[in-house]
Parts: structure tokens; C-alpha cells; sequence
């Protein structure tokens, strides 16, 4: 379910929900929702269960380049994409010691040389949320101390730049549906890389001739966010703090290692039939 309070409409950047939906995944939303869970757009602050929305139009990646970059990259004359080009600080100078600096501009880390690329106006940094702190350290902007002890001149000393991360801990159960229960839907994808193109061949002519199927996103397929008992959240803030999903997907013990890091032995202990 897409809710239009929490989205814009018109604009370039597509989101769906996967088409056409998982029996399993649709069965995980329809058991919250019988425990007495919300069923509804999850982008809001309170605890709902729905199935995941994706920045996929017509069954391709919708990214902020495909929407914004791509079609102008020909028609705008102050655009220059840049590839293989790393941002190794933002230039700051100041007029004098009383005034606050100003980004003049930032260098770049080529394949064979570094350049330097000035900016009249203003630099907008959007690295990410471990890139961006990262590269203001870097710049000199962040806690003195820390700076000193790598050699780097601090213009801005700033505690809170670098700190206060939280990670995203996951912890992965394995379950094996029966035939009849939407064992269909899965697909196969193996580590085997000689087996595994031709078995997902199906899949991925629903996904360039349709524009359909489980390749058109990610193998999460819903989620159900939720508040434990046990929060220390404030009082009278609803927003959840856990989030349980189901990712429907086929694979072998050796992609399960791969793709998630876990240990091969034992997983056999975490595949119970449903």
C-alpha cells in the first residue's frame, strides 16, 4: 500500500511496489495483520505492516541518477559528470581568523593525478551517511583531538562529525516453504555459477520482457515495524523500533554464505519446514 501523504507526485523519481506480489510475502502481512498489526504505508511514524516499496519503474531501477542525471546529462551546459573521480576533502578557506570558513571548492583524486575544482557558489555534499562524515574529517571539519592524531589541520571543531552511528543489526532465520505454499514463487538462484544462469532464465525474461517478477526488486518483500515492550524510547513516542521482514528467495548454503556471512556449518539446523 502507497499512501500519498507520505509521497510527492509527478516528479521523477518512481516508487511501486513489486509486481505481481508474493503469495509468501502477502501471507506474512496478512498473519500480522491477524495478530492485530496495521496494515498501511510504512513511511509514517507509527508501527505498520506492508509490503516494501521500491524505487523500480517498469520493472527497472529507478536511482537518483536515472531520474535526475540521465536526462539532462546532454542538455544542461553546467553539468559535468565525472567517473572514476574520488572526493578526497572539500577546500575551506577563510577571509580571517574571525570569520567562519567557506567550501572554495574540492579536490579530486584521479586515476593518475589529483585537480583541484572550484566552486563559486557552494558544495553540496551527499556521500552517504559514513562517506559524508568521513570526507569532512577529512576536510579538517570534526573533534580536534581526533584530527591531531592524523595530521589534519583542524579548520572546524566539530564533536558530533563522525559520531553517533547506529548500525542496522540483522539476524537471520532460514525457513524452507512446502509445494503449495508458495515454494513456486521463489525461483532458485545458485552459487553454482555454470547452473545458476539457466535456472534463473525464467526470471529474467519476466523481468526484460514484462518488466515483472522476483528480479524487478529486492528479495525483501515486506516487513512488519513495530515497538517492543521493553523500548526506552520517550513516552508518547509511537515510532517502532524493530523491524521484522521476509526476504523470499532460492538459494544454496555456499550463496547463503556469500551473500549473508553465515558459517556453513549449522545452517541445516536453520531451515525448518513451514
Amino acid at each position: 500500500m502507497i499512501d500519498a501523504g507520505y509521497h510527492g507526485s509527478g516528479g521523477p523519481l518512481s516508487v511501486s511496489t513489486k509486481s505481481p506480489l508474493n503469495r509468501l510475502a502477502t501471507a506474512f502481512v496478512s498473519a500480522a495483520a491477524s495478530a492485530g498489526h496495521t496494515v498501511g504505508d510504512y513511511n509514517g511514524e507509527k508501527c505498520r505492516v506492508g509490503h516494501h516499496q521500491f524505487t523500480v519503474r517498469n520493472g527497472m531501477r529507478c536511482s537518483a541518477a536515472s531520474a535526475y542525471i540521465d536526462p539532462v546529462r546532454d542538455a544542461r551546459p553546467n553539468l559535468t559528470v565525472r567517473c572514476d573521480a574520488h572526493v578526497a576533502r572539500v577546500v575551506l578557506e577563510k577571509a580571517d581568523e574571525a570569520d567562519l570558513p567557506r567550501a572554495a571548492g574540492v579536490e579530486l583524486l584521479l586515476t593518475t593525478k589529483k585537480i583541484l575544482v572550484s566552486c563559486r557558489k557552494e558544495v553540496i555534499l551527499c556521500a552517504g551517511a559514513v562517506g559524508t562524515p568521513h570526507i569532512l574529517l577529512l576536510s579538517g571539519v570534526g573533534p580536534r583531538n581526533q584530527l591531531a592524531t592524523h595530521g589534519i589541520e583542524c579548520i572546524v571543531d566539530s564533536p558530533g562529525v563522525g559520531q553517533h552511528m547506529q548500525d542496522h543489526l540483522v539476524a537471520v532465520m532460514r525457513f524452507s516453504p512446502k509445494e503449495g505454499q508458495g515454494k513456486q514463487d521463489i525461483g532458485t538462484v545458485n552459487a553454482n555459477k555454470a547452473e545458476g544462469p539457466l535456472t534463473a532464465l525464467p526470471n529474467i525474461l519476466r523481468m526484460w520482457l514484462g518488466g515483472r517478477g522476483m528480479l524487478t526488486s529486492s528479495g525483501y518483500d515486506a516487513s512488519l515495524f513495530l515497538r517492543t515492550k521493553g523500548s526506552t524510547a520517550k513516552p508518547g513516542n509511537g515510532a517502532p523500533d524493530l523491524q521484522l521482514s521476509i526476504f523470499v528467495s532460492g538459494g544454496d548454503k555456499a550463496m547463503l554464505q556469500g551473500n549473508f556471512g553465515l558459517p556453513l556449518e549449522g545452517l541445516e539446523t536453520l531451515n525448518p519446514k513451514i
